[in-house]
């Protein structure tokens, strides 16, 4: 299909998996909810618009075996789709690594990391079943195949044993440094993409426009409201050397709490974790990620890199702030709501 493809399959953030962690928060197996008068959280299946099925209940051992059925569940898609000859979409989202992280029995054992390590054992086994089905559907040299997180490792909800390695980086999940915002970032297709790895900066929010201009449907990216996804394709199969994203903003709900830039991080509030307290910075923190992986030195004191307070910082900020006027979804709208009706109805 020369530049053309169909968008086959990804994997990606953890939309499915907090409602899962929801359901098992609120009760299920829980000694004292039993007293309570509440009605349980379930396993729901869309069967058509505005209608929800109940699956199962969501339990411990439904998070446990939750994934066999959306791997069925995918590969029945895929077969379909390739059987009636059309292009498709999978969105597969594993319910792990968040907690509770059990691993099916299959995988107990099987890695010296403990829970957490034979769960990522788990991850790479059922992903596996995944690219074994395009193998045997025959379109591995026609799909693109993306593997991506939204958070980094879990500090917060996770014993201090069992919180998996830092690697190079501070924090985790729900924190401000880097061991929250560095995930796992993957993308295959034969052929089109270039094989390599990058320490450039690219957002979650960068796939949408990318895979738009990869498939060759660049048209269906709008342009008639502000758009925060920039067009990757050209990093990504090698036109060009570096990524059209240089620096990312960081929140907590709608708190602005950082920036991301370069190598450098400009923080102006600090979290440790999700259990600690939200602390506003006197003076922003500026860390240069080469020198200070780690974030352990707020200033430089031999090169202060000031200006990135003064000219980056300010500019960026001021531009995101002009961008949110700008037809922009408010927080808590309802899911009718339509920001280009200027009567405010959907």
């Amino acid at each position: 299909m020369s530049r053309r493809a169909d968008i086959r399959l990804t994997r990606g953030s953890t939309t499915g998996t907090a409602s899962t962690v929801r359901g098992l928060l609120h009760g299920a197996e829980d000694k004292w909810f039993a007293n309570e008068d509440l009605e349980p959280e379930y396993v729901l299946e869309s069967t058509g618009p505005g209608k929800l099925e109940k699956v199962k209940l969501l339990n411990r051992e439904g998070k446990r075996t939750s994934d066999l059925e959306y791997l069925e569940k995918a590969s029945q898609w895929m077969e379909n789709s390739v059987s009636k000859g059309e292009p498709f979409f999978v969105y597969f989202n594993h319910s792990l690594l968040h907690f509770p992280t059990e691993p099916r029995e299959e995988y107990k054992g099987s890695s010296k990391g403990g829970e957490v390590g034979d769960c990522a054992q788990q991850i790479d086994g059922d992903f596996q079943t995944l690219l074994d089905k395009i193998d045997e559907l025959g379109i591995k040299e026609n799909t693109i195949v993306v593997f991506a997180g939204d958070n980094g490792r879990d500090t917060s909800f996770h014993a201090p044993t069992n919180q998996r390695a830092p690697g190079n980086w501070r924090g985790g999940y729900f924190s401000t440094y880097e061991g929250n915002n560095r995930t796992a970032g993957m993308i295959r297709w034969p052929g089109k993409i270039r094989a390599g790895k990058s320490d450039e900066i690219m957002h979650v929010i960068d796939w949408f426009p990318t895979l738009m201009n990869l498939i060759g449907h660049e048209e269906a990216v709008p342009t008639d409201r502000v758009l925060d996804g920039v067009d990757q394709s050209a990093f990504l199969t090698g036109e060009q050397t570096h990524s059209n994203r240089d620096h990312f903003h960081m929140f907590f709900d709608q708190l602005h709490v950082g920036m991301k830039y370069k190598n450098f991080k400009i923080l102006t509030h600090k979290i440790e974790d999700g259990a600690a307290p939200i602390q506003k910075l006197a003076t922003p923190h500026v860390y240069n990620l080469t020198v200070d992986p780690g974030e352990t030195t707020p200033y430089n004191y031999s090169e202060v890199s000031s200006w990135l307070l003064f000219r980056i910082f300010p500019a960026k900020t001021m531009e995101l702030r002009a961008s949110l006027k700008k037809n922009s979804v408010p927080f808590m709208a309802p899911l009718d709501f339509n920001p280009y009706d200027t009567q405010g109805g959907s």
